[in-house]
């Protein structure tokens, strides 16, 4: 391991390379105001917020992880702070010869014995995410092969070095061809440990991280490749696929219930008595102004403004959890809520308007074009557990023909298909609206 030089600066207690305490004084110098010193926002979530920032001719990233209240000061009390499991986790990488964003200083800045503040720093790794190379080779009709065993040759060398990486995904990996040849390097590392030994529940869990990434980034032929190169054996390779599933489920019921008010496409903050949920590309003084006048535009978006004096968040998540599921959906920007003693007692839910929109049953010139894009929607519903109400189904079309959308939707999809008896009933109701005489 490179010698490590330990001394406090700007509040904090570092550890830094050799090369990094000039780059740990340049950085603390700009933290006020990244943005006069050219740093670029990439992540900004409650938890951690990401800049890129170029000097000297190297680009390096720079982390800073939040403290979220009480309990994440008690934890810390036991715990290392998340920068410095990053900070030991690219340690730990480096001494098992695998690549990854070669750390340059950690900081830790702490109020008694609380945690007040970290930040972590490591210079760029030169690559693409993986999903990018994988296309660009797909494109280009190159073998995906080579790109394929790099990958499990990765995690093959992780599970000998007992790292336990249970974040092991396609943006977590950046691939390069050097001569031709795919070279993998892993990047955001505060989810890697070290073990003495892992258990085979970690190596299992390790694995169908993986696959489930792969999953996602590449065709049915590719996953079949690498599920072969990752479970050989026939037996788990189904067990493999098995575990995939779950971890979709989960990743889905995550994406429809937490990251909608935590996240890096989601925020939520306090404005004007109200609790506002809102997509970050929503900004809150544009949705102030529309809740006061009952519609408005952001952007050139037009919005409504759907109030009731109960709660509204089951149809922001139940809106986005149709979003992330693949069927088309009313989108709202923005949930907002006051509370009182007895709990919620106003909401409002700022959404988008659809220029034209119509119920099917109010569809004068239904045609075969419009059937056909309902009972995609429909059999879409029908997929992940939910019932197809034609009331609920809106019609719009434009210069690309007809579009179905989904609106009114409350509840979270079970994720299980809908019984074969109340399908038939959905498809032969939403026929009869679009069929009835005008």
């Amino acid at each position: 391991m490179a010698e490590v030089e330990r001394f406090d600066h700007a509040g904090f207690g570092w550890q830094a390379r050799p090369d990094g305490r000039a780059l740990v004084e340049a950085v603390c110098a700009w933290l006020a105001d990244p943005a006069a010193a050219g740093a670029v926002t990439v992540k900004a979530s409650q938890a951690r917020v990401v800049w890129r920032w170029s000097t000297g001719g190297e680009t390096f990233y720079v982390k800073r992880y939040r403290v979220r209240g009480w309990s994440e000061r008690l934890k810390y009390l036991a715990v290392a702070p998340r920068a410095v499991a990053e900070w030991r986790a690219a340690v730990d990488l480096e001494a098992a010869g695998i690549e990854a964003a070669p750390p340059v200083a950690v900081g830790v800045a702490r109020r008694g014995p609380w945690l007040s503040d970290a930040l972590f720093l490591a210079r760029e790794v030169p690559g693409v995410p993986w999903d990018e190379l994988h296309d660009a080779l797909k494109a280009a009709g190159a073998d995906r092969g080579p790109l394929l065993e790099a990958t499990a040759d990765l995690l093959r060398r992780l599970l000998a070095a007992n790292l336990f990486h249970p974040d092991l995904h396609g943006g977590n990996m950046l691939g390069r061809l050097e001569d031709g040849r795919p070279r993998l390097a892993l990047v955001d590392l505060h989810a890697v440990q070290r073990r003495g030994r892992l258990s085979a529940r970690a190596r299992a869990k390790v694995i169908g991280k993986l696959a489930h990434s792969l999953w996602l980034m590449v065709d049915e032929a590719d996953l079949g490749r690498a599920l072969d190169l990752l479970a050989p054996d026939p037996a788990e390779g189904a067990a493999l696929r098995a575990r995939v599933a779950r971890v979709e489920r989960t990743r889905l019921r995550s994406r429809s219930k937490r990251c909608v008010t935590e996240s890096t496409e989601f925020t939520r903050d306090l404005a004007d008595g109200w609790t506002v949920w809102r997509r970050r590309d929503a900004p809150l003084d544009a949705l102030l102004g529309a809740l006061a006048a009952g519609e408005g535009t952001l952007g050139d978006r037009p919005v409504e403004v759907l109030r009731a004096p109960g709660p509204l968040l089951p149809a922001w998540r139940a809106a986005h959890a149709l979003r992330v599921r693949g069927v088309p959906a009313v989108q709202p920007f923005a949930c907002l809520e006051r509370r009182g003693l007895l709990g919620v007692r106003e909401a409002a839910l700022v959404r988008e308007v659809l220029p034209g929109a119509r119920p099917l049953a109010q569809v004068e010139a239904a045609d075969v074009a419009l059937e056909k894009a309902a009972l995609e929607v429909v059999a879409r519903l029908h997929a992940v557990g939910l019932r197809a109400a034609p009331d609920r189904l809106l019609a719009v079309t434009d210069d690309r023909g007809w579009r179905v959308v989904v609106t009114g939707e409350t509840a979270l999809p079970p994720d299980a298909p809908l019984a074969p008896a109340a399908a038939d009933a959905d498809r032969a109701a939403v026929l009869a609206a679009l069929r009835a005489p005008r």
